[in-house]
């Protein structure tokens, strides 16, 4: 088998699994230390604003969510382009664009169930 073979070759699924779990309990571990503007874990705002809340600005860092209230007002700022407000908020558009390089994609609330479903096998996240 020729190297261009080789490195075509995809990973076997518990190897690929593993570095999923890795990396995804490294972006836990990363913005779980943050508070979303509803709750005191940022990754648990973020799945319950796809999941079941619907509210926005749950998946958005606290203080960041405050800056974009407080200079467009609380009811524009809540009905903004999730898109366009996450480019007014480094932490929380980090972190919606690191989960998605981790899952490989990015399907808004099938993405955070698969997300959810997986932090829960881990043990980082119980309801």
């Amino acid at each position: 088998m020729k190297l261009h073979e080789f490195n075509k070759l995809e990973p076997d699924a518990p190897v690929q699994e593993a570095v999923d779990q890795s990396a995804l309990k490294a972006w836990y571990d990363k913005y779980s230390k943050y508070q979303s503007n509803n709750y005191d874990n940022l990754v648990f705002g973020m799945i319950k604003a796809w999941t079941d809340t619907g509210i926005m600005s749950d998946a958005y860092e606290e203080n960041e969510y405050a800056a974009v209230a407080d200079k467009f007002g609380d009811d524009k700022a809540d009905s903004m382009d999730h898109d366009q407000v996450l480019k007014m908020m480094p932490i929380s558009k980090a972190m919606q664009d690191d989960i998605t390089k981790i899952m490989a994609e990015w399907q808004g609330e099938e993405t955070m169930n698969k997300v959810d479903d997986m932090l829960q096998d881990l043990g980082l996240l119980e309801y």
